[in-house]
């Protein structure tokens, strides 16, 4: 039984299941190899497998592929901005990243990364109220840079920064509601059983409503 705001949207049996196995191979120091997979099944779709293969080089550089299913919630079918006809999205990912270490307390990784989507589930604006729906494809493509630092003992410092172009494929439009640049700082003490951290997040501006493609960074 779904409700909203004390309103019966849905009454309905829906159940999911899921199976889950990862191996981690070590060939050495130098070469690790992840495998994994999950079996998905639900009384409203067919069973969907999902898998994930992971290959670390030099303990250094990680090459990553990986395939994801994903159902609608019941709020993204029945709540106030549901749709009732909503489909499952999957998504295919593909990254790459490479740790450098600067000294025994600092490392910076540099990666990139793609992931195309097939109905993909996102909003859009619908006279004043946002709605759920499907885009039939899409793709976030992008690069990230991470800066870490141990200063004290137990204390951390972090600054990461990503540029991703998330992309509607049937109009050539940017994705609504996804900044293009993302930026945060995380920094953190621990105190023995206990630990005491601080975070500040920025996100570039995110258009609501309809966005156009901007000069791209990242070409075919």
């Amino acid at each position: 039984v779904y409700r909203d705001l004390g309103q019966e949207r849905t009454n309905s049996f829906g159940e999911q299941r899921g199976l889950f196995s990862k191996i981690d191979y070590f060939h050495d120091d130098n070469w690790q190899l992840e495998l994994g997979g999950r079996l998905d099944s639900t009384t409203t779709y067919n069973s969907e497998f999902s898998s994930q293969v992971g290959l670390t080089i030099f303990k250094r550089t990680k090459l990553e592929y990986a395939t994801a299913f994903r159902t609608p919630s019941q709020f993204q079918y029945y709540g106030s901005y549901g749709n009732a006809d909503l489909e499952p999205e999957r998504a295919v990912s593909q990254s790459v990243v490479h740790t450098l270490p600067v000294d025994e307390k600092q490392n910076i990784s540099v990666g990139a990364f793609e992931i195309e989507f097939s109905k993909m589930i996102t909003t859009k604006t619908v006279g004043f109220l946002p709605k759920y729906f499907n885009v039939n494809r899409a793709r976030v493509r992008g690069v990230e840079f991470l800066y870490a630092l141990q200063f004290l003992e137990n204390s951390q410092f972090s600054f990461r920064y990503t540029y991703q172009e998330p992309e509607d494929l049937n109009t050539g439009n940017w994705l609504i509601r996804r900044p293009l640049n993302i930026a945060s700082a995380n920094i953190s003490h621990g105190f023995g059983r206990h630990n005491l951290g601080a975070e500040a997040i920025y996100n570039d501006e995110r258009t609501a409503q309809t966005s156009s493609t901007k000069t791209r960074i990242l070409e075919e």
